[in-house]
């Protein structure tokens, strides 16, 4: 749940298991924070966040139709947009240092992505990010 001072984020949900995009959805809402959107390619990814402005993306890696979860997140940091990957194949430092914060692994405890939004904010807002959830690399 957002506090007085929190203030509610937008959150692009990228992801082709309809299963696990409703359950991240409902993990959002739960934080009282909006979907802005949710999509399961790297296109509708990219379209989605210059229309609707997200403050913040989780990205699967393996999208549907071959797409990268990698180029959505590329894509998505000259826009200001922050990315998490969530996801069973978190790529190494290497792959994913400096186009997004990290990676929850899959299979993922709701708390887990609870506390990566959380972390993320703050990563956003210029502060440490403070304690990195178990199931959480950091980049």
């Amino acid at each position: 749940m957002t506090t007085g001072s929190e203030r509610a984020l937008r959150i692009l949900v990228v992801e082709d298991e309809a299963i696990v995009a409703m359950l991240i959805g409902d993990i959002i809402e739960g934080m009282g924070h909006a979907v802005a959107g949710v999509a399961d390619t790297a296109p509708e990814a990219i379209w989605l966040a210059g229309s609707e402005h997200p403050d913040l993306a989780l990205c699967d890696i393996k999208l549907l139709g071959g797409d990268s979860g990698l180029d959505v997140a590329a894509a998505l940091r000259p826009l200001g947009i922050p990315c998490v990957f969530v996801s069973g194949n978190c790529p190494g430092p290497e792959a994913g240092q400096g186009i997004a914060i990290g990676c929850v692994l899959k299979p993922f405890r709701p708390g887990t992505v609870e506390e990566a939004i959380r972390l993320a904010t703050r990563v956003k807002a210029g502060e440490a990010p403070g304690r990195v959830p178990v199931g959480m690399t950091l980049y």
